[in-house]
């Protein structure tokens, strides 16, 4: 099989997935949120919430204790094997690095 029959065949999963939901609530009203909340529907919102700020509120912690207590992560230079191009002053990392003052014209 040649490749470019392959090609694009890994997007096509998400977007059957919205097109699947898109039809489902097609022509659907979408609820007020004072009429959601004094519905029984109230308790799958917010079951929902607290699922979706649970693994966030964990992951987030996750990630700092990773990032406070992981020696590999110092700024020591490259110890990780990532060079860091920080420019200085903000907290924006570039992937190239900056010359002449900023311009990174070809002069």
């Amino acid at each position: 099989m040649e490749d470019w029959f392959s090609v694009g065949w890994d997007v096509l999963p998400g977007f059957c997935t919205n097109v699947v939901f898109c039809c489902l609530f097609l022509g659907t009203p979408v609820p007020r949120a004072k009429e959601v909340l004094k519905s029984p529907r109230r308790e799958h919102l917010i079951f929902g919430l607290i699922v979706v700020f649970g693994q966030y509120v964990v992951s987030s912690g996750f990630t700092g204790f990773w990032m406070l207590f992981d020696p590999s992560l110092d700024d020591d230079g490259g110890s990780s094997g990532v060079q860091h191009n920080a420019v200085p002053g903000t907290t924006v990392s570039l992937p190239f690095t900056l010359t002449n003052g900023g311009n990174t014209s070809k002069t």
